[in-house]
C-alpha cells in the first residue's frame, strides 16, 4: 500500500501518510512528523531538526 508516504510543504517533510482507503469519500490521514522529533532522534541516535 502507500501507507508510509511522506507529506511534503515547501521542501519539509512534515507528515507521513498513516492511513489510506482507496476511496474518493475518506481522505488519507498523516501523523505529524514534529510531534514525533523526541523518539526518532532516540530510535536514530543522531539529532533530527
Amino acid at each position: 500500500g502507500d501507507s508510509g508516504s511522506v507529506l511534503v510543504c515547501n521542501g519539509v517533510a512534515v507528515g507521513i501518510q498513516s492511513t489510506m482507503i482507496p476511496h474518493p469519500d475518506y481522505p488519507a490521514t498523516f501523523t505529524k512528523i514534529a510531534d514525533h522529533v523526541d523518539f526518532i532522534d532516540g530510535v536514530l541516535k543522531i539529532p533530527v531538526e
